[in-house]
């Protein structure tokens, strides 16, 4: 299983983690996972100021959006269908 999968079928079990209302288990996603959840915080917030039309466009130096450097962001549902 490639990386992809692995992350997409963990993304799916913490979907049914939900549930259980169990906080115990994303207590430890947080702590065991820090680095690669400010990765994923990174990646997202480049590709929602990418897409916005009042926020200014992301420096690819800024220190915030640097680990995000080479993510590559989805296109709106606007600019899909262009």
């Amino acid at each position: 299983m490639g990386d992809i999968d692995l992350i997409l079928d963990f993304a799916a079990g913490l979907k049914h983690q939900a549930q259980f209302r169990d906080q115990r288990l994303l207590n430890a996603l947080e702590q065991e996972g820090a680095g690669f959840l400010r990765f994923a915080k990174a990646c997202m917030e480049k590709e929602r100021r990418m897409n916005s039309m009042r926020t200014p466009t992301v420096s690819t130096w800024e220190k915030s959006t640097s680990s995000a450097m080479f993510y590559r962001t989805r296109p709106t549902a606007a600019d899909e269908n262009t």
